[in-house]
Protein backbone atom coordinates (compact mmCIF):
# COMPACT_ATOMS: atom_id res chain seq x y z
CA UNK A 1 0.00 0.00 0.00
CA UNK A 2 1.44 3.37 -0.99
CA UNK A 3 1.81 6.04 1.65
CA UNK A 4 0.11 9.34 0.90
CA UNK A 5 3.44 11.14 0.68
CA UNK A 6 4.65 8.78 -2.06
CA UNK A 7 1.74 9.38 -4.46
CA UNK A 8 2.33 11.51 -7.53
CA UNK A 9 -0.12 14.27 -8.47
CA UNK A 10 -2.04 12.09 -10.92
CA UNK A 11 -2.50 9.47 -8.20
CA UNK A 12 -3.61 12.12 -5.71
CA UNK A 13 -6.41 13.18 -8.07
CA UNK A 14 -7.04 9.54 -9.09
CA UNK A 15 -6.62 10.09 -12.83
CA UNK A 16 -4.42 8.90 -15.67
CA UNK A 17 -1.45 10.97 -16.93
CA UNK A 18 -3.30 10.92 -20.27
CA UNK A 19 -6.25 12.87 -18.78
CA UNK A 20 -7.41 16.04 -20.50
CA UNK A 21 -7.50 19.39 -18.72
CA UNK A 22 -11.26 19.02 -18.44
CA UNK A 23 -10.88 15.63 -16.78
CA UNK A 24 -8.28 17.05 -14.40
CA UNK A 25 -10.65 19.85 -13.40
CA UNK A 26 -13.48 17.36 -12.83
CA UNK A 27 -11.21 15.12 -10.74
CA UNK A 28 -10.07 18.11 -8.67
CA UNK A 29 -13.64 19.22 -7.93
CA UNK A 30 -14.63 15.64 -7.05
CA UNK A 31 -11.66 15.30 -4.69
CA UNK A 32 -12.49 18.60 -2.98
CA UNK A 33 -16.09 17.50 -2.43
CA UNK A 34 -15.08 14.07 -1.18
CA UNK A 35 -12.38 15.21 1.23
CA UNK A 36 -13.94 18.47 2.39
CA UNK A 37 -13.13 19.17 6.04
CA UNK A 38 -16.82 20.03 6.59
CA UNK A 39 -17.87 16.53 5.59
CA UNK A 40 -19.13 14.62 8.63
CA UNK A 41 -18.53 11.33 6.85
CA UNK A 42 -14.87 12.11 6.26
CA UNK A 43 -14.29 13.06 9.91
CA UNK A 44 -15.58 9.64 10.91
CA UNK A 45 -12.98 7.97 8.66
CA UNK A 46 -9.88 10.16 8.73
CA UNK A 47 -7.84 11.93 11.35
CA UNK A 48 -7.58 15.73 11.35
CA UNK A 49 -3.97 15.67 10.17
CA UNK A 50 -4.83 13.23 7.36
CA UNK A 51 -7.58 15.53 6.08
CA UNK A 52 -5.28 18.55 6.23
CA UNK A 53 -2.46 16.78 4.41
CA UNK A 54 -4.75 15.36 1.72
CA UNK A 55 -6.43 18.74 1.17
CA UNK A 56 -3.02 20.37 0.78
CA UNK A 57 -1.87 17.75 -1.73
CA UNK A 58 -5.10 18.02 -3.74
CA UNK A 59 -4.60 21.78 -4.13
CA UNK A 60 -0.90 21.33 -4.90
CA UNK A 61 -1.67 18.67 -7.50
CA UNK A 62 -4.25 20.81 -9.29
CA UNK A 63 -2.08 23.92 -9.28
CA UNK A 64 0.66 21.88 -10.96
CA UNK A 65 -1.01 19.61 -13.49
CA UNK A 66 -4.02 21.87 -14.04
CA UNK A 67 -1.76 24.18 -16.02
CA UNK A 68 -0.24 22.92 -19.29
CA UNK A 69 3.13 24.61 -18.78
CA UNK A 70 3.74 23.43 -15.22
CA UNK A 71 2.27 20.04 -16.13
CA UNK A 72 4.88 19.49 -18.86
CA UNK A 73 7.64 20.39 -16.43
CA UNK A 74 6.20 18.07 -13.78
CA UNK A 75 5.88 15.20 -16.24
CA UNK A 76 9.56 15.56 -17.04
CA UNK A 77 10.43 15.24 -13.37
CA UNK A 78 8.42 12.02 -13.11
CA UNK A 79 10.11 10.41 -16.07
CA UNK A 80 8.69 8.09 -18.70
CA UNK A 81 8.73 4.96 -16.54
CA UNK A 82 6.60 6.38 -13.72
CA UNK A 83 4.18 8.03 -16.15
CA UNK A 84 3.66 4.77 -18.02
CA UNK A 85 3.22 2.84 -14.77
CA UNK A 86 0.57 5.29 -13.54
CA UNK A 87 -1.17 5.29 -16.92
CA UNK A 88 -1.28 1.48 -16.96
CA UNK A 89 -3.02 1.41 -13.57
CA UNK A 90 -5.55 4.10 -14.40
CA UNK A 91 -8.02 1.81 -16.19
CA UNK A 92 -8.57 -0.26 -13.04
CA UNK A 93 -6.83 1.19 -10.02
CA UNK A 94 -8.31 4.67 -10.45
CA UNK A 95 -11.52 3.72 -12.20
CA UNK A 96 -14.62 5.78 -11.43
CA UNK A 97 -17.70 3.88 -12.49
CA UNK A 98 -20.56 5.98 -13.97
CA UNK A 99 -23.60 6.67 -11.84
CA UNK A 100 -26.07 3.79 -11.88
CA UNK A 101 -29.83 4.09 -12.04
CA UNK A 102 -30.11 0.86 -10.03
CA UNK A 103 -30.99 1.45 -6.34
CA UNK A 104 -28.21 1.12 -3.78
CA UNK A 105 -28.05 -1.64 -1.21
CA UNK A 106 -29.53 -1.87 1.31
CA UNK A 107 -33.01 -0.44 0.70
CA UNK A 108 -36.61 -1.55 0.38
CA UNK A 109 -36.14 -2.58 -3.28
CA UNK A 110 -33.16 -4.83 -2.56
CA UNK A 111 -33.53 -8.39 -3.84
CA UNK A 112 -31.56 -9.68 -0.86
CA UNK A 113 -33.90 -11.81 1.23
CA UNK A 114 -34.27 -11.92 5.01
CA UNK A 115 -32.90 -15.47 5.16
CA UNK A 116 -29.67 -14.30 3.56
CA UNK A 117 -29.32 -11.45 6.06
CA UNK A 118 -29.98 -13.88 8.91
CA UNK A 119 -27.13 -16.11 7.73
CA UNK A 120 -24.82 -13.10 7.71
CA UNK A 121 -25.91 -12.11 11.23
CA UNK A 122 -25.12 -15.61 12.47
CA UNK A 123 -21.75 -15.48 10.73
CA UNK A 124 -20.61 -12.18 12.27
CA UNK A 125 -21.90 -13.15 15.73
CA UNK A 126 -19.52 -16.10 15.94
CA UNK A 127 -16.83 -15.88 18.64
CA UNK A 128 -13.58 -14.40 17.37
CA UNK A 129 -15.08 -13.13 14.11
CA UNK A 130 -13.29 -10.23 12.42
CA UNK A 131 -13.80 -8.45 9.13
CA UNK A 132 -10.95 -9.81 7.05
CA UNK A 133 -10.86 -9.73 3.25
CA UNK A 134 -11.99 -13.36 2.93
CA UNK A 135 -14.77 -12.73 5.49
CA UNK A 136 -16.07 -9.79 3.44
CA UNK A 137 -16.08 -11.96 0.33
CA UNK A 138 -17.96 -14.71 2.20
CA UNK A 139 -20.57 -12.20 3.39
CA UNK A 140 -20.99 -10.76 -0.10
CA UNK A 141 -21.44 -14.22 -1.59
CA UNK A 142 -23.91 -15.18 1.16
CA UNK A 143 -25.98 -12.15 0.16
CA UNK A 144 -25.83 -13.24 -3.46
CA UNK A 145 -24.11 -10.05 -4.62
CA UNK A 146 -21.70 -9.97 -7.55
CA UNK A 147 -18.47 -7.98 -7.21
CA UNK A 148 -19.40 -6.08 -10.35
CA UNK A 149 -22.69 -4.98 -8.76
CA UNK A 150 -20.84 -3.70 -5.70
CA UNK A 151 -18.39 -1.85 -7.94
CA UNK A 152 -21.18 -0.15 -9.88
CA UNK A 153 -22.98 0.96 -6.75
CA UNK A 154 -19.96 2.13 -4.76
CA UNK A 155 -18.00 3.57 -7.70
CA UNK A 156 -14.95 1.69 -6.38
CA UNK A 157 -13.21 -0.24 -9.17
CA UNK A 158 -13.70 -4.00 -9.26
CA UNK A 159 -9.92 -4.39 -9.16
CA UNK A 160 -9.68 -2.53 -5.86
CA UNK A 161 -12.55 -4.54 -4.39
CA UNK A 162 -10.80 -7.74 -5.43
CA UNK A 163 -7.56 -6.52 -3.80
CA UNK A 164 -9.52 -5.79 -0.60
CA UNK A 165 -11.11 -9.24 -0.51
CA UNK A 166 -7.81 -10.94 -1.38
CA UNK A 167 -5.91 -8.79 1.13
CA UNK A 168 -3.32 -7.81 -1.44
CA UNK A 169 -2.15 -4.98 0.79
CA UNK A 170 0.80 -4.06 -1.40
CA UNK A 171 -1.57 -3.37 -4.32
CA UNK A 172 -4.04 -1.19 -2.40
CA UNK A 173 -4.09 2.64 -2.53
CA UNK A 174 -3.05 5.00 0.27
CA UNK A 175 -4.82 4.40 3.58
CA UNK A 176 -6.97 7.54 3.33
CA UNK A 177 -8.48 6.21 0.09
CA UNK A 178 -8.74 2.64 1.36
CA UNK A 179 -10.80 3.79 4.34
CA UNK A 180 -13.30 5.41 2.01
CA UNK A 181 -13.47 2.29 -0.16
CA UNK A 182 -14.03 0.05 2.86
CA UNK A 183 -16.72 2.32 4.24
CA UNK A 184 -18.70 2.30 0.98
CA UNK A 185 -18.27 -1.46 0.63
CA UNK A 186 -19.46 -2.05 4.21
CA UNK A 187 -22.57 0.09 3.67
CA UNK A 188 -23.53 -1.90 0.58
CA UNK A 189 -23.32 -5.12 2.61
CA UNK A 190 -25.41 -3.65 5.48
CA UNK A 191 -22.41 -3.86 7.81
CA UNK A 192 -21.06 -1.46 10.43
CA UNK A 193 -18.42 0.68 8.59
CA UNK A 194 -16.39 1.70 11.70
CA UNK A 195 -16.13 -1.94 12.81
CA UNK A 196 -15.13 -3.08 9.31
CA UNK A 197 -12.48 -0.35 9.16
CA UNK A 198 -11.11 -1.18 12.61
CA UNK A 199 -10.76 -4.89 11.86
CA UNK A 200 -9.41 -4.55 8.34
CA UNK A 201 -6.92 -1.76 9.06
CA UNK A 202 -5.73 -3.64 12.15
CA UNK A 203 -4.93 -6.63 9.94
CA UNK A 204 -3.11 -4.37 7.51
CA UNK A 205 -1.05 -2.82 10.32
CA UNK A 206 -0.07 -6.31 11.49
CA UNK A 207 1.01 -7.27 7.96
CA UNK A 208 2.98 -4.04 7.67
CA UNK A 209 4.90 -4.73 10.88
CA UNK A 210 5.66 -8.31 9.89
CA UNK A 211 6.94 -7.11 6.51
CA UNK A 212 9.39 -4.73 8.21
CA UNK A 213 10.84 -7.43 10.48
Amino acid sequence: MKRLDTLNYYEILEISPAASQGEIRTAYERAKRTYNRDSIGIYSLLKENEIEELSRLIEEAYQTIGNETTRREYDRTLGCDELEETKARSSSFYQHVPESSVPLYPDETSPVGSDQHQRVKEMISESGFEYSGPALRKIREALGLDLGEISTRTKVSRTNLDFIESEKYDRLPALVYLKGFLSEYAKRLSLDPPKVLDDYVSRYRKWEKEKEM
